[in-house]
Formats: structure tokens, C-alpha cells, sequence
């Protein structure tokens, strides 16, 4: 859990800032979600990963297509270094 604010607030904060409302967001959670939050956070966010995928390596393919869908085309190291850090 975060202190003071939940996952769902500070997206929402995020959504309503002119500021920030075009950041791409990754939401990367251990919450086994509810259709109606999969569907808000799929709304508002341009990927959706479980915490347990990063034990079998989905994790970085996952990012890696939400920042290509996203615009973001980081190099391939950037990602795999990142990663082998988790």
C-alpha cells in the first residue's frame, strides 16, 4: 500500500492535471483487481502488469510494448538493464 493516497487517486489526480494527463502510465500492481478497476485503470493507463509476471521475464516485454504503444520506443538495453536490476 502507498501512504496517504491509493493507486486510484493519484491516477485520477494525474488524469485531471493538465500537467500531467498525457504522461503514459504503467500500472504495476500485487492487487488481484476487480473487472470494474481493470477497466477503470485500462482506461486511463497504457498497460496493466500482475508484479508476479516479473518472476518469469513477462514483465519486460510488457513494458516494453506498453512505452512502443505509448509513443516510447526506449533501446532495447535500457529495458533488459532495468529489469535484471528488479
Amino acid at each position: 500500500r502507498m501512504p496517504g493516497m491509493t493507486g486510484f487517486e493519484v491516477l485520477t489526480e494525474l488524469k485531471a492535471d493538465p500537467k500531467t494527463r498525457e504522461i503514459p502510465i504503467i500500472i504495476i500492481t500485487s492487487k488481484s483487481l476487480q473487472e470494474a478497476e481493470r477497466t477503470m485503470l485500462g482506461m486511463n493507463s497504457v498497460a496493466i502488469i500482475a508484479k508476479d509476471v516479473f518472476a518469469n521475464g513477462q514483465a519486460v516485454a510488457a513494458i516494453r510494448a506498453a512505452l512502443e504503444s505509448a509513443g516510447i520506443a526506449p533501446a532495447q538495453s535500457v529495458i533488459s538493464n532495468a529489469a535484471i536490476r528488479q
